[in-house]
């Protein structure tokens, strides 16, 4: 029972509200990132073969390179919790004086 209990309280730590904005924050990140290679896919694929010799890209290595960056893209986007809210010092001041 007691490893349950702490299960719990591991999971009910962060408030229903910071789990969804935790979320959200994953869903938006992973939204951009798809958006970003989608748009770098389609450029790539745009330019003429005489373009993508220039910068020494094969026509046929474009998805591996645009599953690449996006690769590199996740290790960077490492989502970090929201930290709690604060109130403003002068909140307090302007509580007291009311």
């Amino acid at each position: 029972m007691e490893a349950d209990a702490k299960t719990v309280r591991l999971l009910t730590s962060r408030g229903p509200a910071a789990r969804l904005r935790s979320f959200l924050a994953g869903a938006l990140a992973a939204a951009r990132t798809w958006s970003r290679r989608r748009v770098a896919r389609r450029e790539l694929q745009a330019l003429s073969d005489w373009q993508l010799r220039d910068i020494g890209i094969a026509r046929g290595d474009i998805d591996a390179l645009v599953d690449a960056m996006g690769a590199a893209e996740r290790r960077r986007a490492e989502v970090v919790p929201m930290p709690p809210r604060q109130r403003h010092p002068g909140a307090q001041d302007r509580a007291r004086a009311a």
